[in-house]
């Protein structure tokens, strides 16, 4: 059976180009043009996630969300936002999304999030439904923590909500010196630190926490910089490297497969 999507958003040229590309990925498409027909339309259609841009008439995508939170039929729907910069700060006081894009984005990353959540919610799903733990039986398994080194805010928000939809707890930090306090308190599961950062650069702060930790934290570097040399990086004991832009949905898996 196709994974159903549905498209809530006033701007015709983008939910057309949306339309145009998620159909011929094989997904079925809905549209909305405002918050108000977007909950009319899963009512109706029962989607298997909403993409949901936030300022639009009649009903905006913040009230659209928090309406679909306290319903309970709507609830486990995972909800990928799409929303101009300025609204960055509006939207990470949300709470329930799985994910979100800044406009303009690449639809090809789009693509990429909207096929990784339907697949994490459908594990989550069969997961929840094989694993029966007696009622007898208490089992708390212990968050790993991974700590995020980035002076981009953007980019480290957008690794954050990834990282804590898979159930990682999340700190963050902008600078290398910073980093180092955190990692000289107490150790994180993984590492996943930028590499042009101001007082401190990536190269010299993989260099000093692998020094503390003795190489047994992962590290994980990413760049916007095509001149960063990776073998050096790998030399000194990063376990994987990434160029900006990349699809945060590899780098989340990797990370996961590390403590498997």
């Amino acid at each position: 059976m196709k994974n159903k999507i549905l498209v809530v958003d006033d701007d015709k040229d983008l939910v057309e180009t949306l339309v145009r590309r998620l159909t011929s990925k094989g997904f079925v498409v809905i549209t909305a043009n405002n918050g108000k027909e977007g909950l009319d339309n899963i009512e109706k259609q029962k989607p298997d996630l909403v993409v949901v841009d936030i300022a639009m008439p009649v009903m905006d995508g913040y009230e659209m969300i928090r309406e679909m939170k306290r319903r309970e039929a709507y609830a486990g729907i995972p909800i990928v936002v799409v929303t101009g910069r300025e609204r960055l700060k509006e939207l990470l006081m949300i709470e329930g999304i799985c994910d979100y894009l800044i406009k303009p984005f690449d639809a090809e990353e789009l693509l990429a999030r909207i096929e990784w959540n339907i697949k994490a919610t459908g594990e989550d799903k069969n997961t929840s439904s094989v694993l029966q733990v007696p009622a007898a039986v208490e089992t708390v398994e212990k968050k790993k923590n991974i700590l995020i080194v980035d002076d981009d805010d953007d980019m480290s928000d957008t690794l954050r909500i990834r990282f804590e939809a898979e159930k990682f707890e999340v700190e963050r930090v902008s600078d290398g010196e910073a980093a180092i306090e955190v990692v000289s308190k107490h150790q994180p599961d993984c590492i996943v630190m930028d590499v042009m950062m101001p007082k401190m650069d990536g190269f010299t702060t993989l260099k000093r926490i692998n020094q503390i930790t003795n190489r047994k934290v992962p590290i994980f570097i990413m760049t916007g910089t095509k001149a960063i040399p990776e073998e050096e990086f790998r030399i000194e004991g990063a376990r994987a490297f990434f160029r900006k832009p990349f699809n945060a949905s590899d780098m989340v898996q990797q990370i996961k497969e590390l403590f498997v």
